[in-house]
C-alpha cells in the first residue's frame, strides 16, 4: 500500500536536513554532474514536471528494513581516501527509529541535487542564479561557481543565500529590494528582472502550489527477507527508467542488503584500486571469479536466490583477504612495470588482473608474503610476468580478441586451468597451451624483427620505454615522416612499429614536423644528449639510416633492436 503526499521543495529539503528523508543502503552514490543539477533548477522554474519520488515509510520505534545514510550537502567527488573522508556519509544502523523516516528508493539524484543546490556545494562550488535571467521567455541561468560575478550583463547570486533569506523573511519583494539596495542597482530594467526572478524562485521552491509528489510505500514486515526482496524488486523496476542502474549497481545493492558493511568495503576497495582498473564493477566480477563462479552473470545477482545469498556471505567473510590480494597485485604491477599500462587507460581489459589476483588469493600464504622478493628468481613472479607480457603482446584480451570472446570463452578457459593450480606455482606453460590449442589467431611466443607487427603496437611502445608514467603525455611519432615516405613505401611499412617512437607533443608537432630525421636530430638534439637519445629510442647508430633513402634498411636494423629489448624483458 502507498500513501501520497505533496510537499514543497523547501519542506522536502528541510526533512532531508534533519535526517527524516534518508537513503537506504541499497542506493548508489550521486552520479549526476553539475550540468544535470543546473538543468533541474531551470526545469523547476519553468514549471516542468520532474516526476514523483518513491519512498519506503518507516514508522517511529520500528526496526527499518535497511541500514541507511544521510544525504550529502557539501559534495566532493571521491577520487581518493581523503575525499571520501570529507564527503562520505557513513552507514547508520539502528534497532529502532527515533522518529518517522522516509527511505528514498527512487528519486535520489533529484533530491540530492536540490539539497546540494539549496544548502550545500559541489566540489567546493556553490550554485548561483543569474538574477538577470530572461523570465519572460522562461530562460533561467543556473551555474555552479566558486563565487558570484557581475559581468557581461549577468548577475549571479548565491542560491543558498537566496534560499536562506527567503526561508527567514518569507517575502520575495523584501529580499529582492535588499539585493537591489545592497548592490546599488538603479537601472529599472535590471531591478525588474531581479524582482521577477526572485518572485519566481520563491513561488516554485517555497510555494504551496508547486512542489514534489511523494509516494510513501508501506511494507509488511512479517517476513523480513521477503520484505527486502519485495523492495529490491521494486527498486530494480523503478530504476529501469531515469538514470538507469547497471546490473553491477544492482548486484552491489544486493551485497549491501546482505551486509551493510559491504558499502564501505566496496567503496574503499574501488577507490584504492580504481586508478589501475579495479573499480566497483570490476571488483564484483573479480569476486565472482575468486569464488569460482566465472560464468555467473552479474544480472542474476539478486536477493531472491539462495546461491546469491551464499555468494554474499562468502564475500562478507573474505573482505580482508580480498583487500590484501589487491594490495599485492598492485605491488606486482609496479615491480613488473605494468602499473601504468592499466592506470593510463581505463578502457583496457581487467581480465588479466582478475587471474593474477586469483592466483594470489588462493595461495596458502598470506598475500602480504606471497612474493619472497620481486625478481626473476621468484618462480611465481617470473611466471606471472611472463604470462602477462605474452598475453598483452598477443592481444588475447581485446574485446573481440583474436579468435575468441575474451570476456566469456577466454575467462572460462583460463579459469579452468588456474583452478587446478591453487597454492602452486603460476602455470604459465599450461596457460600458453590454452592460447595455442584454442587457437588464438597469429599467436606467437617468438618475438623477432620479422614479426613485430603481429603484436600490439601500443604495448610494444609501452614495453620499450620501460612502462614509464609519462607516456600518456607524448605523441606516437613517425621517426621518418609520413609525408617524405608516402610516394615510395607501402602504408604498412610507413606505419609499422619500427618507424614509431614516443616524443613530446610540442617537439613532434612543431620543430620536427615533416623533417628528415637526420637533419632534425643533428640540429635540435644537443651533442651531449645525442647518444642517450639514440639509446632511449632504439635508433641505429649508422647515420646513413637517419634519412628516408635508406628507410627499409632502417626498419630492419631498428626492428632487431626492438625485438632484442622485448625478449630481454620477458623472464
Amino acid at each position: 500500500m502507498a500513501k501520497w503526499a505533496h510537499e514543497t521543495i523547501k519542506k522536502v529539503v528541510e526533512k532531508i536536513s534533519v535526517g527524516e528523508i534518508v537513503l537506504p543502503i541499497i542506493q548508489r552514490e550521486l552520479v549526476w554532474k553539475e550540468d544535470q543539477m543546473e538543468m533541474l533548477f531551470d526545469s523547476v522554474l519553468k514549471g516542468h514536471s520532474f516526476g514523483a519520488i518513491i519512498c519506503i515509510e518507516e514508522e517511529k520505534n520500528s526496526t527499518p528494513l535497511f541500514d541507511f545514510r544521510k544525504f550529502i550537502d557539501d559534495y566532493k567527488t571521491a577520487d581518493n581516501k581523503s575525499d571520501k573522508i570529507a564527503t562520505y556519509k557513513e552507514t547508520i544502523s539502528v534497532d529502532k527509529l527515533d522518529k518517522e523516516h522516509w527511505f528514498v528508493i527512487d528519486g535520489q539524484q533529484r533530491l540530492q541535487s536540490f539539497y546540494i543546490g539549496l544548502k550545500g556545494s559541489y566540489n567546493g562550488k556553490k550554485l548561483y542564479f543569474d538574477l538577470f535571467s530572461d523570465y519572460k521567455n522562461d530562460n533561467y541561468n543556473f551555474k555552479f561557481a566558486d563565487k558570484g560575478s557581475l559581468e557581461n550583463d549577468q548577475f549571479f547570486y548565491s542560491v543558498p543565500k537566496i534560499f536562506n533569506d527567503l526561508s527567514e523573511i518569507k517575502d520575495a519583494d523584501t529580499i529582492a529590494d535588499k539585493i537591489i539596495s545592497d548592490n546599488s542597482i538603479t537601472d529599472l530594467n535590471k531591478t525588474k528582472l531581479i524582482e521577477k526572478n526572485i518572485e519566481k524562485f520563491f513561488s516554485k521552491i517555497m510555494g504551496d502550489d508547486e512542489g514534489i509528489n511523494i509516494s510513501r510505500v508501506q511494507v509488511k514486515k512479517n517476513d523480513i527477507i521477503a520484505a527486502r526482496q519485495q523492495i529490491m524488486e521494486l527498486f530494480r523496476r523503478l530504476n529501469n527508467g531515469g538514470t538507469v542502474l547497471s546490473n553491477y549497481v544492482l548486484a552491489s545493492s544486493m551485497l549491501k542488503v546482505f551486509d551493510p558493511k559491504m558499502r564501505e568495503f566496496l567503496r574503499d576497495t574501488s577507490i584504492d584500486n580504481g586508478k589501475y582498473g579495479i573499480g566497483e564493477n570490476e571488483l564484483i566480477k573479480l569476486m565472482l571469479i575468486l569464488n569460482d563462479q566465472p560464468t555467473k552473470e552479474v544480472v542474476n545477482l539478486t536477493v531472491t536466490n539462495q546461491d546469491n545469498m551464499n555468494f554474499a556471505n562468502w564475500v562478507s567473510s573474505h573482505q580482508n583477504r580480498i583487500r590484501e590480494t589487491l594490495d599485492i597485485l598492485k605491488t606486482f604491477l609496479e615491480h613488473s612495470q605494468h602499473y601504468y599500462w592499466f592506470a593510463t587507460n581505463r578502457s583496457r581489459s581487467a581480465i588479466p588482473l582478475y587471474f593474477l589476483a586469483y592466483h594470489i588469493f588462493h595461495s596458502s600464504k598470506s598475500p602480504k608474503n606471497f612474493f619472497d622478493k620481486f625478481d626473476t628468481t621468484n618462480d611465481n613472479f617470473k611466471n606471472m610476468k611472463k604470462w602477462l607480457i605474452i598475453s598483452l603482446l598477443n592481444e588475447v584480451f581485446l574485446s573481440r580478441g583474436r579468435g575468441w570472446v575474451a570476456y566469456i570463452t577466454g575467462v572460462n578457459k583460463i579459469h579452468s586451468v588456474l583452478k587446478n593450480f591453487k597454492d602452486k606455482v603460476f602455470p604459465v606453460d599450461e596457460l600458453i597451451k590454452v592460447y595455442e590449442n584454442h587457437p588464438i589467431r597469429n599467436f606467437s611466443l617468438t618475438i623477432t624483427a620479422d614479426n613485430l607487427n603481429l603484436f600490439d603496437i601500443n604495448y610494444i611502445l609501452y614495453l620499450i620505454y620501460d612502462g614509464q608514467s609519462n607516456i600518456q603525455n607524448v605523441d606516437i611519432d613517425h621517426i621518418h615522416p609520413k609525408s617524405l615516405l608516402a610516394n615510395n613505401f607501402d602504408y604498412e611499412e610507413i606505419n609499422s612499429v619500427g618507424n614509431f617512437q614516443l616524443l613530446e607533443s610540442i617537439t613532434n608537432r612543431a620543430e620536427k614536423r615533416a623533417k628528415e630525421f637526420g637533419e632534425w636530430f643533428q640540429k635540435n638534439v644537443p651533442a651531449k644528449n645525442q647518444s642517450s637519445f639514440l639509446t632511449r629510442h632504439f635508433i641505429p647508430n649508422d647515420q646513413n639510416l637517419w634519412y628516408t633513402k635508406d628507410f627499409k634498411k632502417f626498419l630492419e636494423e631498428r626492428n632487431k633492436l626492438l625485438a632484442n629489448k622485448i625478449n630481454n624483458i620477458i623472464p
